[in-house]
């Protein structure tokens, strides 16, 4: 039984050695934006960055209106390219997600584009511009958000 318990503490040790030598990949951070037709919102993104060019997200925005609130939700390709000798990656992205409104649950495509400025090791600050068009009627929205992305 000792000699499990110690095998178990090698391979965890061994395991949580190697994800601290890794680069994080996992990010996850809240947002805060407003769009140029319904109002401000609030969100959350999240995601995971294959290499340093090639990510996958998910993000979630609630757009506070005085007349109805709008969610909506998407997954994003981002395709950023960082400047060699500075903390910036400007990035662009394309997706596809889900609106809902009290009038108008649609599916939804998006594509944006915008800046990555590392803040520290581990935090990064994003501001970005998406075009989202709705795909079964003319309802399109700008949304413009600023946020704070964890690695993990």
């Amino acid at each position: 039984m000792k000699k499990l318990a110690v095998i178990v503490s090698m391979v965890a040790m061994a395991i949580a050695g190697t994800a601290n030598a890794q680069d994080k990949k996992w990010f996850a951070g809240p947002t805060l934006g407003s769009t140029w037709t319904q109002g401000s919102n609030l969100g959350f993104d999240g995601g995971y960055q294959l290499n340093k060019y090639l990510g996958f997200e998910t993000t979630y925005d609630h757009v506070f209106n005085a007349a109805n609130a709008i969610d909506l939700a998407a997954a994003n390709v981002v395709a950023g390219y960082p400047i060699e000798g500075t903390k910036v990656t400007p990035y662009a992205l394309v997706g596809l997600g889900y609106q809902w409104q009290w009038n108008a649950n649609q599916g939804v495509w998006n594509v944006g584009g915008g800046l990555k400025v590392d803040l520290a090791k581990d935090v990064v600050l994003d501001a970005r511009y998406r075009y989202v068009q709705g795909m079964w009627n003319v309802q399109n929205e700008n949304v413009v958000t600023v946020g704070t992305i964890f690695k993990f």
